[in-house]
This record gives structure tokens, C-alpha cells and sequence, in this order.
């Protein structure tokens, strides 16, 4: 069975492996805010999360580091994605979380929200699991290629990544294509900067970009010592590519065939509330444009469960916002909409803000 590699090509996309038992563990390492407390949250319910059903195929393992509040009633709220190494595990992390109970933590004996991180390791029964990415080794062959100064004998591994977003009007159409993203990876393991190399089309270069800007890397090593590298990251985007779900294709047919069966905002009994969200860097790209700051506004559907299905920019003060913004939205979570009591499908506009001061947007 050989591992994905990186170039990530394509081991985003990788399927078919064999059926392995399958469990899990999940290692809690529990952080609360900085303000001194009396007693910091205690879990008294705390069943562990599910293996998807739809990675049991891919004997993979990951990790995905959540971050929420317990509020004063002991209830987990606002659950957001820190890091993730494998994409597949990230909405099994969140709906764990959403089920947990705490006694709530103290201050001068009064229950106060606190904040808490928590990584939740994925893993197979008795086996040697497969990551979701690993990076290809350069032979001496291959370093005396790269550049002076940028030369490593062990790559940078990846150690938080993200599904792309296949752009909205290339979905709906089925138009294929790829885009190849070169990224910098410095000695101090921060991502200086990252350039489309190769792209089937500009959307899909933008789309590349935008779920690099996401990604997090421990540094490369040349003779045991931190150095800075270049990696390039390949993304296919096609029918089989795992980041396009049975789940978006039954929507498109939804919204071709079944328009009546999107309920608009004013039928439903409330505005869907976010359960999850996941926070965005700044793009790089608008910050080598000197820009800081700029708006987006995101169309999407909220299905039945209140999961984000086909985001797409809706306006955008320069392009790398407007894909963020979907990069983004595709990872909330919200309450199912509801009307007249019944779970019903319903489709949302929100304009999002984008400060390099915050380094995140903040929705209007």
C-alpha cells in the first residue's frame, strides 16, 4: 500500500484502500483561559467520537485539534477548528465535542466561561495507520536541483491541512482541472509566502491558494538542522476527488430540478444559529498588495443537518478574500433551518470583513 505523498497531488484524492478494523482514541489535553480560576471545567460526560463511517476504507489516522467554550452551564458552544493533519476527521471532532458535559470552571466560586482546547487523535485497531499527507524525500539527485539556500534532506511535513473548495461554477458544470501551488516554508516553520505555478484555469489556481493559506508545516532539515524550503502542493479537482461529496451532488440536482425544496430565510421559524466555525488567515496574496483589509460576501446552502454546501462569492474587494470567504464558510456548522417545525434546506448570504489587524474575518 504505498502513502500518499506530497506534492499533494494526490493524496487528497486517494482511494480504495483495504477494509481494517477500525477504533479510536481520543487523547484530551485541556487548557482554560489565562484569568486564574478557582477549578478549571470538569468533564462529566464525554463519550468518544465516531470513526466516519466513510474513512473505514482509508486506514488512515489524524489529529484534530479543537478549540470551544464551556459556558457557565457546562455546555460546549462555538467549537472551532485550531489544526487538522487529515480533513476527514474534522466534522466527527466537532459533533464529539457538541455532545460533551462539564461542570463548569470557578472563579472566586462563581461559574464563568472558559476556554478550552482539545486534540482528538483518530487511530486503527492494532495497526500502523496511513496520514493523510507525507512528504516525498528529495534523493541527492534532487538536492543538487534546488536552490542554494533551500536545499533539505527531510522535507517540511505537514501538520494541518484542509480540503480545497471546488469553485462553485466549475462543479455545476463538471469542468475539470488542476493547479499546482509552490509554498515557502521557512526555518521557523512559518509559511512566508506562496505562488500559483500551474493552473488548468485561474479558478482553480484561486481555489488552490486559498486552502493553502490553511496549511501548517514543521520545518524542513538539512543535516539535522532547521532550514528554509519550497514544497509545491498539487490539487486535482475531478469526480473522484474526495473534497466533492455525494452530499454536494444531490444538492446541484436540488437546486436544478427541486428549487421549491430551497425554503427562503422569511418562511423559516428562525434565523439558523452557527454552531462551528473555523477561523481564516488573512490571505497572503492581498497582504503582498499592500491591502489591509477588504470584504467578501458568500452565497451558500444550509442543508437539513445545517452543514455549508456550495459555497460560492457572491461579491469580493479583491479576489483572495472572495475565495477565503468560501474557504472558509464551507467549514461552518449551524443549527438545522427549520420551518414549521421540519428540518428544511434554505440558502444564506453573509458579508464578511477581513482585517490584517485581527488577522481574521469578523462577519458584518
Amino acid at each position: 500500500m504505498n502513502r500518499p505523498r506530497l506534492s499533494v497531488s494526490k493524496s487528497l484524492l486517494r482511494r480504495g484502500f483495504r477494509f481494517l478494523p477500525v477504533a479510536m482514541m481520543a487523547a484530551l489535553f485541556l487548557q482554560a483561559s489565562a484569568f486564574a480560576l478557582d477549578a478549571v471545567p470538569e468533564p462529566i460526560k464525554r463519550a468518544p467520537p465516531v470513526y466516519p463511517r466513510n474513512m473505514k476504507d482509508s486506514g488512515m489516522v489524524g489529529e484534530v485539534v479543537v478549540q470551544f467554550i464551556v459556558n457557565k452551564s457546562g455546555d460546549v458552544v462555538g467549537p472551532t477548528i485550531v489544526r487538522s493533519n487529515n480533513p476527514g476527521f474534522e466534522q466527527a471532532a466537532i459533533d464529539a465535542v457538541l455532545k460533551w458535559k462539564f461542570r463548569p470552571g470557578r472563579r472566586n466560586g462563581v461559574p464563568v466561561s472558559t476556554r478550552m482546547q482539545i486534540p482528538l487523535r483518530f487511530s486503527l485497531d492494532d495497526v500502523e495507520g496511513i496520514e493523510a499527507y507525507t512528504a516525498a524525500q528529495p534523493s541527492k539527485k534532487d538536492m543538487t536541483k534546488m536552490p542554494e539556500g533551500f536545499r533539505y534532506d527531510v522535507a517540511p511535513k505537514p501538520r494541518s491541512v484542509i480540503y480545497p473548495v471546488y469553485p462553485y461554477e466549475q462543479l455545476k458544470n463538471n469542468t475539470k482541472g488542476s493547479a499546482t501551488v509552490a509554498v515557502l516554508v521557512s526555518a521557523e516553520a512559518k509559511v512566508m509566502g506562496m505562488q500559483v505555478v500551474e493552473q488548468s484555469a485561474p479558478e482553480f489556481g484561486l481555489a488552490a491558494l486559498a486552502a493553502c493559506e490553511y496549511f501548517e508545516f514543521d520545518a524542513a532539515t538539512l543535516q539535522g538542522r532547521p532550514t528554509d524550503a519550497i514544497i509545491s502542493v498539487a490539487l486535482e479537482f475531478n469526480g473522484n476527488s474526495n473534497f466533492v461529496t455525494r452530499d454536494d451532488r444531490n444538492m446541484l440536482r436540488v437546486e436544478k430540478k427541486s428549487p421549491a425544496k430551497i425554503v427562503p430565510a422569511k418562511k423559516l421559524d428562525a434565523v439558523p444559529k452557527m454552531i462551528a466555525a473555523r477561523k481564516a488567515p488573512f490571505p497572503l496574496a492581498a497582504q503582498l498588495e499592500k491591502l489591509n483589509s477588504g470584504e467578501a460576501t458568500v452565497e451558500f446552502y444550509i442543508d437539513t443537518e445545517g452543514n455549508v454546501r456550495l459555497p460560492r462569492i457572491k461579491s469580493c474587494t479583491h479576489p483572495s478574500f472572495g475565495y477565503i470567504a468560501v474557504q472558509t464558510a464551507a467549514n461552518w456548522r449551524f443549527a438545522p433551518p427549520m420551518s414549521g417545525g421540519k428540518p428544511v434546506i434554505t440558502r444564506a448570504q453573509i458579508p464578511i470583513k477581513f482585517s490584517l489587524k485581527d488577522a481574521s474575518p469578523d462577519m458584518l
